[in-house]
């Protein structure tokens, strides 16, 4: 059975990107709620967002909630993102095991504020208003064991929205995700926004979806780590993550690469990762091409 599981979930990564470009570049600027494509969490993005084979910490929820069975102690973490051009990105989390830690549950809360929007209804040099974009999310996961080695997550989303003057209504989504961890060597795989849309006074907008394929590899007693990361969006072409982190005692260095639409490019990514005792601060650099760089640092503590 695991396998085949292996098997599976390699050939997913590898061999999805071969059908997805004919269909979804056709797609491209056809969905909404695109704040959920963003990365969440330092470490995870100074790693390239290669995340969904490891998923160990209180951004499971975000990554693979099947990675939730791998939290044993009660988790919360605080992230922050200043982006380009007035963006704001928040997130916030709690996780626990439960079930003697053959499960997890977690309740985590995803924002992003747009500032200082200009608006104008005619073509002048001064804009008629000034206005901002509000999007929010709420998350309710549980991942659980369901064989050796093997775990399944599930995340139940609940979303709102509103640019300028227009709101959404209440918009649901959900999340289905598999681990497979055996000794220094994890397999993930997710697929985010299994339905739903995003529903405004006189119109409606799909919530992109996207299937993520991801393997990560332990090496020298755990202080090396190496990750890869697929993404298939339904609204664009295939990307691709790899990630490094090298661990000396509680300093953790790492650097990533990833891929993206034009206006992104190809980047490298770099951070690093503090352990305090309970206490862990992260801190990562993502630039994201002509648009501007990135700061995201988070802040975590296990109870």
């Amino acid at each position: 059975m695991f396998t085949k599981m292996i098997i599976a979930i390699l050939s997913l990564t590898l061999l999805l990107p071969l059908n997805i470009d004919a269909s979804s570049v056709f797609d491209i600027g056809t969905t909404t709620a695109t704040f959920l494509k963003l990365g969440i969490g330092a470490r995870a993005s100074a790693l390239g967002e290669t995340y969904v084979a490891i998923a160990n910490d209180a951004t499971a929820p975000h990554w693979n909630p099947a990675g939730l069975v791998q939290i044993k102690k009660e988790e919360i973490m605080t992230m922050y993102n200043k982006h380009f051009q007035g963006i704001n990105h928040g997130y916030l989390s709690y996780v626990t095991p439960i079930n003697k830690g053959k499960s997890a549950i977690g309740i985590s809360v995803l924002g992003l504020i747009v500032d200082d929007i200009e608006v104008r209804v005619s073509d002048t040099l001064e804009p008629d208003s000034i206005s901002k974009a509000t999007d929010l999310a709420g998350i309710l996961s549980y991942g659980t064991e369901v064989a050796k080695y093997l775990s399944l997550g599930l995340n139940l989303k609940l979303i709102k929205s509103k640019i300028i003057d227009s709101k959404s209504d209440l918009s649901y989504t959900g999340d289905v995700g598999l681990l497979f961890k055996k000794d220094r060597l994890s397999l993930g795989a997710v697929y985010t926004n299994l339905g739903g849309k995003l529903k405004y006074k006189d119109k409606e907008e799909p919530i992109h979806q996207c299937l993520k394929a991801g393997v990560a590899l332990s090496a020298m007693k755990n202080h090396l780590l190496l990750s890869v990361d697929v993404n298939l969006p339904n609204d664009n072409k295939a990307h691709y993550h790899s990630g490094v982190e090298i661990s000396l005692a509680n300093l953790a260095l790492r650097a990533g690469y990833l891929t993206g639409p034009k206006d992104i490019g190809k980047n490298f990514t770099a951070g690093f990762g503090l352990k305090l005792g309970s206490l862990f601060i992260d801190y990562a650099f993502v630039p994201y091409g002509d648009l501007g760089d990135t700061h995201q640092v988070s802040l975590g503590i296990r109870i």
